[in-house]
């Protein structure tokens, strides 16, 4: 890790609601919620980082925080919002061009923002 700390922030799209891993509904809406999500992010990353930071390498552990902008003020369990973001947050590994292994995450829960949004700071 560098030791002037460079931050490269990704706004990524909140997660659809068939993401949540308590979610029951038909196995093929969230297969497709999944390939959109992926692809959003995807380029969402591509777009807010043209380049990998120099200092990330595969194989190095990459620090992460993660913070949750909800579309409302519903009450939400955290681990399921975790497990919402994990395509999101392989798309960000991919972008990087390193394995999600080495990412060391911390998050945080903020306030609602109208749509809502996830944002990463490398």
């Amino acid at each position: 890790m560098p030791t002037d700390r460079f931050v490269t922030t990704i706004t990524l799209p909140w997660p659809p609601t068939q993401l949540n891993p308590n979610w029951t509904g038909k196995l093929r809406d969230k297969l497709r919620a999944k390939k959109q999500y992926k692809h959003d992010c995807f380029y969402s990353a591509k777009e807010d980082m043209p380049s990998p930071p120099a200092w990330v390498k595969d194989g190095e552990d990459v620090p992460l925080t993660i913070e949750f902008y909800p579309p409302d003020k519903r009450s939400r369990d955290d681990d399921n919002t975790i497990g919402s973001v994990k395509y999101g947050r392989d798309m960000v590994a991919k972008a990087l061009g390193v394995d999600d292994k080495h990412f060391r995450p911390t998050y945080k829960f903020c306030e609602p923002v109208k749509g809502g949004k996830v944002i990463v700071r490398v």
